[in-house]
């Protein structure tokens, strides 16, 4: 197994040869899509981790020609003071004649929804996000503009998703593995580097090092894909070897098992063309 997994490791470490080539396309392909879908600007949620500090990179990469990039982070008390600290760090850093950032308060919009609830009905993280997506879907609204999905890869193999959180219409990081995003982010931190924008490069390095939040019960999730020392190997594997693999013959391997869900859910990613997220989840988590 550990044979596999370093051999799975190296292998999706070593996909990425030209990461500053795409992270132009990527910003190249959503400014494709802004002017594709006759819109003015781009609309990003920010949280303070790698994904969002990656996203918000390449949508001030896609600004110009008319585009714009419209940052937000939106506080509850949920958050943890370094994470709001990131996320605020990296919006001001950002912020520009094309790029705007404010935070806004959610905890007000929270409490008079949590007082609408029956006494064993409780707030969760659900109704978080969906406070969120609605009020990033007025932005988008305000400005003309799309909403960027920050999912990645990861989040969708894992069966990682928040109702509205993170959701968007542009899915701007879902064929990235987690390990992608890091290296992207490093490749960031150069670019900005060398345009001379030593205010940004410290901010990203902080994103970077963020431990990603933990959902759905997947305390192992800093820990994913070669990382850190992972806790989940057999599963960790499998998931992997599901996009490098025969997904059938998986399945046929772990059939009944307690992973074979993990590789339908992989198997339905590879086999997708275009990927439809809501199918996705409507068929893995809706049922």
């Amino acid at each position: 197994m550990t044979i596999m997994k370093e051999g799975l490791m190296n292998a999706i470490k070593g996909r990425i040869e030209h990461p500053q080539d795409l992270l132009k396309s990527l910003a190249g392909s959503l400014a494709n899509e802004v002017h594709l879908k006759g819109k003015k600007s781009v609309i990003l949620g920010i949280s303070g981790g790698a994904d969002s500090a990656l996203a918000a990179h390449i949508a001030v990469r896609a600004t110009g020609d008319n585009i714009a990039a419209h940052l937000f982070h939106f506080i509850d008390k949920n958050d943890s003071v370094e994470a709001a600290s990131r996320a605020a760090a990296l919006g001001a850093a950002y912020a520009s004649t094309v790029v705007t950032y404010e935070s806004k308060d959610l905890q007000p919009i929270l409490d008079q929804y949590n007082g609408m609830l029956d006494e064993n009905e409780k707030m969760d993280n659900a109704a978080i996000n969906r406070c969120r997506r609605i009020l990033l879907e007025q932005e988008a609204h305000t400005h003309d503009g799309i909403i960027i999905n920050t999912k990645t890869l990861t989040d969708w193999l894992l069966g990682w998703f928040t109702i509205g959180g993170d959701d968007g219409h542009y899915p701007l990081l879902k064929f990235l593995l987690k390990t992608e995003v890091y290296k992207l982010l490093e490749e960031a931190k150069a670019y900005e580097t060398e345009k001379g924008k030593d205010n940004i490069t410290p901010v990203l390095s902080e994103c970077l090092l963020a431990i990603p939040a933990n959902s759905v019960g997947i305390n192992e999730y800093d820990a994913m894909e070669g990382l850190q020392v992972p806790v989940v190997d057999h599963n960790l594997c499998v998931i992997l070897a599901a996009r490098e693999s025969s997904c059938d013959l998986l399945l046929h391997s772990h059939k009944d098992g307690p992973v074979s869900r993990t590789v339908k859910q992989a198997k339905f990613v590879r086999e997708a063309n275009p990927f439809d997220y809501n199918l996705f989840r409507k068929t893995f988590f809706d049922a």
